[in-house]
C-alpha cells in the first residue's frame, strides 16, 4: 500500500509537469493589473472575479481572479477594452476605457473599491469556507477552522496535523524531518510557545487560531534563526464593522474541557478584538525501556523500566487588544495578552536489574515522581503601520515585552525489592527538586517597503531582541530527617542574549519572470553564567551575514516555477546550554552543553505549482548542508546512567523530494495529501569515529472529505512516517489515524463536530540505540536499549461552535474546487 502511494504521487506530479509545458502558451508582451478592496475597510478582496471585455463587440478576451491581497494581472494584446468585477454580496463594478496599445505595454490600474450590495447580502448564505491549505512557492497557508480533526485540541494538535510538519517524542517541533525550527505567533517571538518546544503550544486552543504558515526557505526579511524553517501561527482576529466573534465549548475524553470566546467590536476609528480562553486537559501516557551494556569480560547489565504517566492540568488565557485608525494611512494596534497553566504530573517507573541473562534477577524497585508546574506568561504589544505615499509604500513598528515565570517542584521516592518482589527493608530513597525559572524579552522592530520604477520594490529594517534568563535549580535527599543539597546536580545558571539585525531586499518583475535578493547581517551576544560552578561565566558574540535569493517563472496562470537560496543559523537555546534541568529519571537524564556553537546551513530549494480543473499540485526538491550541527548523544556512566548531551557534530547534509495536492474526484468527495521523500547524511566523526548515519525516510498524509449534504461532512486523516536510521541507532515507522464528523446548523449559527483522534491507539514511538562504550579511548563493550513511549492516548472530543453575528459569510466556490486552492505567487 506504500509502494503504491508513493508511486501514485510520484505519477501525478509527472503528469502535471507535462501538463504545464503542453498549456505553456507563447508569451504575450501586454498586461493590466491592479487591486480590488473593499470599499468601506480598505481590505483586499480576495477571489473577487475580474472579466475582460472587448469595447466594440462586447466580446470576453480574458479574466483572472484576485489573489490573497486583491491583486490581479490579465494578459492581453493592443485594443479598446473594460472590465467587469464580481464578488459574492457586493454590487458589481466596471472599469471603462482601457486602452492598451504597442508603446504602453503594462497598464496599471487604481485600487478600485466595491461595496456591499444590502439587497443581495440578505440573500446570501454560507457557500463554503476558506481553502484549508493555499499553496504559494515559498510557503503554505494552512486553515485551521476547515480541519475537522483539529477541534477541540491545542497548538500542538495543529502542528502535528500541518504537511510537512511533525511533533517529535520530546515534543519538539521538526520540519521536513529536522529539527531548529522557529515558531512565532503572528509573525513575532512569544512566550506562548516556550522555548523552542511546545510546552506553551499545549496550553494554547485550536479554537484560537486562524492559520499556520509553513516557510520552508524564508528570505533575509525574516529572523536568521531557524535552520529548517519558520512556523508562523496566526491567530484569530477580525476587522469587520459592528459586533461579531464566536464561543467555542469542548468536552472529550481521556477527560478534558475547554471553552473559548472570540469576540470583535468596530465602529468608526476604533476595532477591538479578545479571546478568553480556559480549560482543562488529562494526559495518560506510558512507556517501557530494555537496556543492556555487554563487556568484553563476559558480563552483562540488564535492566527493564516500564513507566505510567497522566499530565492534569487547567490553564486559562486572555488577549485583549485594539486597532485605532487614524486615518486612512495610519493604523495603531496596541494588545496585551496573559496566559496561567497549573499542572498536575503523576509518574510511576518500575526498574527490573539483571545480571548476565534475562533469568538472573537480582533487584526490583519503584520509583514515584508527583510534579507540580505552576506557569505564569505575560505580553504587551504596540504596533504602528502607516501608509506612506504611492501604492505599496509603508512604514511598520513594532515594539513588544515579555514576561514570563515558570516554577516547578517534584516529589520523588523510590522503594526497593528483593529477586521475589519482597520489600528487602532498605529505606526508600527520598529526594525533591525545585526549578524557578524567569524570562523577560524585549523585542523592536522596524520595516519599510518601498515601491521602484519598473516593478520594483526596496525592502529595509532592523530588528533588536534582548532575553535575560535566571534559573535556579536544586536537588535534594533526605538522610536522617535531614534534607541534604546534592551538588552534582544543582546550580543557579543565567543566561543572556541581545540579537541586533538589519536587511535589505531588493525585488522586481518583468513579464511573465520576478526576482529577489537579499541580505541580513545579525550580530549575536550570548553570555551564559553557573553561579555554584568553578566554570563560572561564558561569553561569546559574532556577525555573521545571511544573503537569500529566489527567482520565478510564471509559466501561464495555472503554473508556476522558483529557484531560491538562503543561509540560516541554529543558536543554542537556553536549555541546550544549562548543565542543570531534568532530574526526573535518576536512570535517564539529560544534561546541557555550556560550549555549544550554533549551527548554520545553506538552503537550496527547487519548487514547481500546478493548478489545474479539479486540484493542485506543489512540487519541491530541497538540499541543505548544515555545518557544526546540534544532536543529541547518548553516553553510559560507570554505574549504567544513561545520560543525553547536546555535542556539535562536523555536517549533516539533507535532500528531498516533497509533494503537496489534491484532487477532487466528485463534487462530494476531496483527496488531499503530501508526501516528503529524503536522505540525511550526518558525520560526527569528531565525536566519535563511528558517530555517523546515512538515513533515508519518508512520511506521508492522505486527508480524504465527504461532503454527504451542504451541511454534514466527514474527515479521515492518515498520517505514517518511515522508519529512519540515526547517529546511535534507529526509530521505528508510525502510522496513525484520524477521524472527524461535522454538522452544521446555519438558522442557529451553531457548528457540531466530533472527532478521534489516533483511531487505533497506535501513535508509539519506538527507537532502538546501539553504540560501543569506551574507558581511556579503549572499547569494553557495547550497549543496546530498545524503547516505546506514548505521550498522549486515543482521545475523543465533541465540540460546539456559536457564531455571533457570522452566520451569512462572504465568499464564493473557488475554481478547483478543493483545499489547496493557490494564493498566487509571494516571493
Amino acid at each position: 500500500m506504500e509502494n503504491r502511494l508513493a508511486i501514485l504521487l510520484v505519477f501525478l506530479c509527472t503528469l502535471t509537469l507535462g501538463y504545464g509545458q503542453k498549456n505553456n502558451k507563447s508569451a504575450i508582451q501586454h498586461t493590466i493589473s491592479g487591486k480590488i478592496i473593499d470599499g468601506d475597510s480598505g481590505v483586499p478582496l480576495e477571489f473577487s472575479t475580474l472579466s475582460l471585455f472587448e469595447t466594440e463587440t462586447s466580446t470576453l478576451v480574458g479574466g483572472a481572479i484576485t489573489d490573497q491581497e486583491g491583486k490581479y494581472t490579465i494578459e492581453t494584446k493592443p485594443g479598446n477594452y473594460y472590465l467587469e468585477i464580481e464578488f459574492i454580496s457586493y454590487a458589481p463594478g466596471k472599469i471603462t476605457d482601457i486602452v492598451v496599445t504597442k508603446d504602453n505595454k503594462n497598464i496599471e490600474l487604481p485600487d478600485f473599491n466595491l461595496s456591499i450590495d444590502a439587497e443581495k447580502l440578505d440573500e446570501v448564505v454560507i457557500v463554503e469556507e476558506r481553502s484549508q491549505v493555499s499553496l504559494s512557492l515559498d510557503k503554505k497557508v494552512f486553515n485551521v477552522g476547515k480541519d475537522l480533526t483539529n477541534k477541540g485540541g491545542t497548538a500542538e494538535d495543529v502542528l502535528d496535523n500541518v504537511p510537512s510538519v511533525s511533533v517529535d517524542l520530546d515534543g519538539g517541533v521538526e520540519l521536513r524531518g529536522s529539527g531548529g525550527v522557529r515558531i512565532l505567533i503572528d509573525g513575532k517571538p512569544s512566550m506562548m510557545v516556550g522555548d523552542g518546544n511546545t510546552n506553551g503550544l499545549r496550553n494554547i486552543p485550536s479554537n484560537m487560531i486562524e492559520s499556520v504558515e509553513v516557510i520552508t526557505n524564508p528570505s533575509s526579511r525574516y529572523e536568521a534563526e531557524g535552520m529548517a524553517g519558520i512556523i508562523n501561527i496566526v491567530l484569530k482576529k477580525d476587522r469587520k464593522r459592528g459586533f461579531n466573534g464566536s464561543i467555542d465549548v469542548s468536552g472529550g475524553y481521556p477527560l478534558m474541557g475547554s471553552t473559548a470566546f472570540n469576540l470583535n467590536y468596530r465602529r468608526e476609528k476604533i476595532n477591538l478584538f479578545s479571546s478568553i480562553g480556559a480549560g482543562y486537559r488529562t494526559g495518560p501516557g506510558s512507556g517501557f525501556t530494555y537496556q543492556e551494556q555487554k563487556y568484553f569480560d563476559g558480563t552483562s547489565e540488564i535492566f527493564s523500566s516500564t513507566r505510567d504517566m497522566n499530565r492534569n492540568g487547567v490553564n486559562g488565557n486572555i488577549s485583549l487588544g485594539m486597532d485605532y485608525f487614524i486615518n486612512d494611512n495610519n493604523i495603531l494596534t496596541s494588545s496585551f495578552s496573559f496566559r496561567r497553566s497549573l499542572e498536575e504530573n503523576r509518574n510511576s517507573v518500575f526498574y527490573e536489574d539483571f545480571l548476565n541473562s534475562r533469568e538472573q534477577l537480582v533487584g526490583l524497585s519503584e520509583r514515584y515522581d508527583d510534579e507540580l508546574e505552576n506557569e505564569y506568561d505575560t505580553e504587551y504589544a504596540l504596533t504602528y503601520d502607516k501608509k506612506l505615499k504611492g501604492k505599496d509604500h509603508s512604514l511598520i513598528a513594532d515594539l513588544r515585552f515579555q514576561d514570563n515565570t515558570e516554577i516547578e517542584s517534584s516529589d520523588f521516592s523510590q522503594e526497593f525489592f528483593d529477586a521475589n518482589r519482597v520489600p528487602t527493608g532498605e529505606d526508600n530513597l527520598i529526594q525533591r527538586s525545585a526549578n524557578s525559572e524567569t524570562e523577560r524579552r524585549i523585542n523592536l522592530k522596524l520595516d519599510y517597503k518601498r515601491p521602484l520604477p519598473n516593478d520594483g520594490v526596496f525592502e529595509t529594517g532592523i530588528q533588536s531582541s534582548y532575553r535575560l534568563i535566571s534559573n535556579k535549580y536544586l536537588v535534594e535527599e533526605e538522610f536522617d530527617n535531614e534534607w541534604i543539597r546534592l551538588a552534582n546536580l544543582s546550580n543557579d545558571f543565567n543566561y543572556n542574549e541581545f540579537i541586533n539585525g538589519v536587511y535589505g531586499i531588493y525585488g522586481k518583475e518583468y513579464l511573465r519572470w520576478s526576482y529577489q535578493v537579499g541580505v541580513r547581517a545579525e550580530y549575536s551576544l550570548i553570555e551564559t553564567e553557573l553561579l555554584d560552578s568553578d566554570e563560572g561565566a561564558n561569553s561569546r558574540d559574532y556577525i555573521n551575514l545571511f544573503p537569500s535569493a529566489f527567482v520565478s517563472y510564471k509559466i501561464n496562470d495555472e503554473n508556476s516555477f522558483q529557484v531560491s537560496y538562503s543561509r540560516r543559523i541554529r543558536r543554542p537555546r537556553f536549555r541546550d546550554l544549562n548543565p542543570f534541568f531534568t532530574f526526573s529519571d535518576p536512570r535517564n537524564q539529560y544534561s546541557g552543553n555550556p560550549n555549544l556553537n550554533p549551527e548554520f546551513t545553506d538552503s537550496y530549494e527547487i519548487g514547481y505549482v500546478n493548478y489545474f480543473e479539479k486540484g493542485s499540485l506543489t512540487s519541491s526538491f530541497y538540499y541543505r548542508h548544515s555545518t557544526d550541527v546540534m544532536d543529541w548523544v547518548q553516553t553510559v556512566t560507570s554505574d549504567g546512567v544513561t545520560i543525553r548531551r547536546p555535542e556539535n557534530l562536523n555536517t549533516q547534509d539533507d535532500l528531498g523530494f516533497e509533494f503537496t495536492g489534491n484532487y477532487k474526484f466528485v463534487k462530494w468527495y476531496d483527496l488531499s495529501g503530501s508526501l516528503n521523500i529524503f536522505r540525511s547524511i550526518t558525520d560526527g566523526a569528531n565525536v566519535q569515529e563511528d558517530f555517523t548515519a546515512d538515513a533515508y525516510s519518508w512520511f506521508t498524509r492522505l486527508n480524504n472529505k465527504i461532503k454527504m449534504s451542504k451541511t454534514f461532512e466527514a474527515q479521515v486523516r492518515v498520517d505514517h512516517r518511515g522508519a529512519r536510521k540515526t547517529t546511535q541507532g534507529s526509530r521505528k515507522g508510525i502510522t496513525s489515524i484520524d477521524i472527524g464528523l461535522g454538522k452544521e446548523f446555519p438558522k442557529q449559527n451553531i457548528s457540531l463536530s466530533v472527532n478521534v483522534r489516533d483511531l487505533l491507539n497506535s501513535r508509539k514511538y519506538q527507537s532502538i540505540n546501539e553504540f560501543a562504550l569506551y574507558d581511556d579511548n579503549a572499547q569494553i563493550g557495547t550497549f543496546y536499549s530498545e524503547s516505546e513511549f506514548q505521550r498522549r492516548a486515543r482521545s475523543v472530543v465533541v465540540s460546539l461552535n456559536y457564531r455571533i453575528n457570522q452566520e451569512k459569510k462572504r465568499g464564493r466556490e473557488k475554481g478547483n474546487g478543493g483545499d489547496f486552492d493557490g494564493g498566487g505567487e509571494e516571493f
